[in-house]
This record gives C-alpha cells, structure tokens and sequence, in this order.
C-alpha cells in the first residue's frame, strides 16, 4: 500500500471514529424522536465517510447529515427547529469535548 493510499485510510478511520462519537452521544439526548436509521454516505468531492440520520417522530421521517468535522452537512424533508437545536447543541458540545482531550 502506498503513502497516499495509507494517508486516505487514516483519514477515513479517523472520521468513522468522530462519527461513532457522535452515534454514542445522539442517541442519549433525543427526547422526543426515534433515530429510525444510521447510514455511511461517502463524499466524492471531498474524500470523506460522513453519516446520515433518520429521525421519525408520529409517521414522519427527518434526515440530517453530518460531516466527521461536527457539522450538519445537509438536511432533508424539513426538519423540524427543535431537531435541528437538539442536534446542533449535541455537536458544539462534543467539539468542546473533543477539544478538551485534545489539550490534555
């Protein structure tokens, strides 16, 4: 495996790894909706694994994407503002966290 290839690997573990971050952490702050689904997407344009999440509340389902650097990449079907705070806040303060470990 060349350089480029091992570098590629490393980056694309290290995104599964804030991402699997993410996963323990959004699960213990919704309230009042499901996380229905969780899927890898890969992004072409930017060489990274990101992962989206459907959310259901009643019969309808929300999908937000978020990017291994903490940040919603994109949304679909509308979500709903609470969603999006809930969500939100979970990653600024999982950035704060991280940020913290870092300093250590």
């Amino acid at each position: 495996m060349n350089k480029e290839a091992t570098d590629r690997l490393g980056s694309q573990l290290q995104d599964i790894r804030a991402l699997s971050e993410v996963d323990t952490i959004l699960e213990s702050v919704l309230d009042s909706y499901v996380l229905s689904k969780k899927e890898m997407l890969f992004d072409e344009d930017d060489d990274r694994i990101l992962r989206a999440y459907t959310f259901s509340l009643r019969s309808k389902e929300y999908i937000i994407v978020i990017h291994p650097d903490l940040y919603i990449k994109s949304v679909a079907y509308d979500p709903p503002a609470e969603l999006m705070m809930v969500v939100g806040n979970m990653l600024i303060s999982l950035v704060y966290a991280l940020d913290g470990n870092s300093d250590e």
